[in-house]
């Protein structure tokens, strides 16, 4: 006991001066660049940066079965539809899938007739403009990020599969980065919430998982802002002269309880008073950008509004134009 009382003091400057050792072997390597691998897109020869690409989805084919398998697998999506599962499963296969399969499917027949893929007619995977649109959105990317990047397309329901794009990306690519992007701007549960769900899901199963970056909300990210407004301002300032009273901006609806579900504390109201402050902020020259508050931040609705105000303001809109 005598011995081991006197080793101890030993013993412990042992362990300090390793652990000393280690601490700056880290500093090192921080300091030799490795800290930055990410922004540079390796972290080491070979290694790349896995980036997906992710939409919610196209039946594989505009026919009524494949149109039916996509609402099916679309609509139990308990972030789509929230209803208890029992009644989920009723409405969407007693009801709603075999029912409006038939319709949809001759909808997408005329779209798919007078939108011809970019990539070539010849091409069947790529029938809808969604899924061309959406690979020539992939290809240049790529070509942007460079091919120390590998850069995926995947769709949230049906093809091309999201598992199998991580399953590609963190297997025989063996990236050490994953960055997924999810293709909708402003947050919402049953967009952006389930694409990062089912990437959750999926990487479960994988032995191998890589530094994850999930993108939630970029509604007020400045180089989206300016990208859009590069689309938008040609169409306000024509060859012709002409000139518009009221500028529309239009987004996707999702239902009343998700937006309210999506606010912290139930935040918002559902009415125009509870986003007149974004509305406000639409006038371009006057003050400074406006701003989400914390509780709206993950509120669809006020992402709309801030999205709308910045677009304003960075195409020279007044607010009663828009």
């Amino acid at each position: 006991i005598i011995f081991s009382v006197l080793l101890l003091p030993f013993f412990l400057s042992f362990l300090f001066l390793m652990l000393c050792r280690r601490v700056r072997l880290l500093d090192r390597s921080l300091r030799s660049g490795s800290g930055r691998a990410f922004q540079a897109g390796t972290s080491r020869e070979g290694a790349r940066v896995g980036v997906v690409l992710v939409n919610t989805g196209t039946p594989v084919r505009p026919t009524a079965p494949a149109v039916w398998r996509y609402l099916r697998e679309f609509l139990m999506d308990e972030r789509v539809i929230t209803l208890p599962y029992p009644l989920r499963w009723a409405l969407v296969n007693l009801i709603i899938a075999p029912f409006r399969c038939f319709k949809s499917a001759k909808a997408y027949q005329e779209l798919a007739a007078v939108s011809p893929p970019r990539t070539g007619p010849a091409d069947p995977e790529l029938w809808s403009p969604l899924r061309s649109h959406g690979e020539e959105l992939r290809r240049k990317v790529q070509d942007e990020l460079g091919p120390q990047f590998r850069v995926e397309l995947a769709m949230r329901y049906q093809e091309p599969n999201l598992g199998g794009a991580l399953r590609r990306l963190c297997g025989s690519e063996r990236v050490e980065h994953l960055v997924v992007v999810p293709l909708f701007p402003q947050y919402a549960s049953a967009t952006t919430g389930s694409v990062n769900v089912k990437v959750m899901a999926e990487m479960q199963a994988l032995p191998t998982i890589p530094h994850i970056h999930l993108v939630s909300s970029y509604c007020q990210d400045p180089l989206f802002i300016r990208a859009w407004a590069e689309q938008v301002r040609p169409y306000l300032s024509p060859p012709s002269g002409e000139t518009y009273d009221i500028v529309l901006f239009s987004y996707h609806g999702i239902p009343e309880s998700h937006v309210h579900d999506g606010s912290l504390g139930g935040h918002c109201k559902l009415s125009s008073q509870c986003c007149e402050t974004h509305r406000s902020a639409v006038d371009s020259s006057q003050g400074p950008a406006p701003r989400l508050s914390p509780a709206a931040q993950f509120c669809y609705r006020a992402q709309c509004f801030e999205t709308t105000a910045l677009l304003a303001r960075e195409l020279g809109l007044k607010p009663e134009q828009c």
